[in-house]
């Protein structure tokens, strides 16, 4: 019989169990933070894709080019969830979407098929300003 876990002291199973506690909750953090990652480097990009599209506006007027701009800028990172030229409000906004990519999520069908991200960013036609 073990007396140490009678006298308060921690056994064997309580470090166990401790140390599994912290091994997810250290998990979680993580695959927390690959989210929170993606979004900043999502509204990056797409803030980047945003200011191609609208000076390939400014200077084709073609949605061709103005696709191809965004295409470049994006180069299979995310996918192009849409674009819109307002000519009445002189923006552009470009929507990417992607999964995030995470260590142990990305392996839960449930999860991995729910979880998208979508960012939608605007940029001004006048380079100047309205």
């Amino acid at each position: 019989m073990d007396l140490a876990n009678e006298r308060g002291g921690i056994g064997g199973d309580g470090l166990r169990g401790a140390a599994i506690a912290l091994a997810l909750v250290t998990l979680l953090l993580f695959e927390l933070g690959a989210i929170v990652s993606n979004v900043y480097q999502l509204d990056d990009l797409s803030g980047r894709a945003a200011a191609a599209a609208a000076d390939a506006y400014r200077k084709t007027h073609t949605s061709a080019r103005v696709l191809g701009a965004v295409e470049d800028v994006v180069a299979g990172t995310a996918q192009i969830s849409g674009i819109e030229v307002s000519r009445t409000d002189g923006t552009v906004s470009v929507s990417l979407q992607r999964m995030p990519h995470m260590l142990v999520l990305d392996r839960v069908p449930v999860v991995r098929d729910r979880l998208s991200l979508t960012m939608t960013r605007e940029a001004t036609l006048d380079p100047e300003g309205l």
